[in-house]
């Protein structure tokens, strides 16, 4: 952590990296005891793009944090119920110039159902199909040490919407 309050991470995948598609699909109590589903690129891509399937057939919300940063294969992107990208993550998935309209949209183009944009001290970005956009600012704090924010808010969403509430007010509490 820099003085700042930014932060660097180095990610060292140990067991992570041993798991496969094989066990995700005799994973099945882990999936009949959730109704979310929230994947990072922690684990190999193949074993998200089986547990997004097995959760997509079991009726499961699925909520994708592109981090660290992979291409991802286009298959991936109609499974996505929400995909939870910060502004650097964006860029790689949506390079070239644009907004964050324009990069979001060209993802829901592409089969991603909403589009959360965490933006740091800033807040987040939600797009989503046929509705207009909506920034969520975020309070005013003094950072002492960012590491594992997006994280947090990613679970503090999932949690909620685990529970049944709107995406925006999920959202909204996550960024809070």
């Amino acid at each position: 952590v820099d003085e700042k309050g930014k932060n660097t991470i180095v990610v060292a995948p140990g067991a992570n990296y041993d798991l496969s598609p094989e066990q995700v699909e005799y994973s099945n109590a882990f999936f009949e005891k959730t109704n979310v589903l929230l994947l990072q690129n922690e684990i190999p891509l193949a074993v998200n793009l089986a547990a997004m399937k097995k959760a997509k057939a079991m009726g499961h919300t699925i909520i994708y944090d592109p981090a660290p940063y992979k291409n991802l294969d286009p298959s991936f992107y109609p499974l996505i119920d929400f995909l939870l990208p910060n502004e650097t993550e964006l860029m790689e998935l949506v390079p070239g110039e644009g907004s964050l309209e324009a990069k979001s949209q060209i993802l829901l183009e592409k089969g991603v159902k909403s589009v959360i944009v965490t933006l740091g001290a800033k807040g987040a970005f939600l797009a989503r199909k046929d509705t207009a956009p909506i920034f969520i600012p975020a309070p005013k704090v003094k950072a002492i040490s960012t590491v594992g924010a997006g994280d947090c808010l990613a679970g503090y969403f999932a949690s909620g919407i685990s529970q049944g509430k709107e995406p925006f007010l999920s959202l909204t509490d996550a960024v809070k």
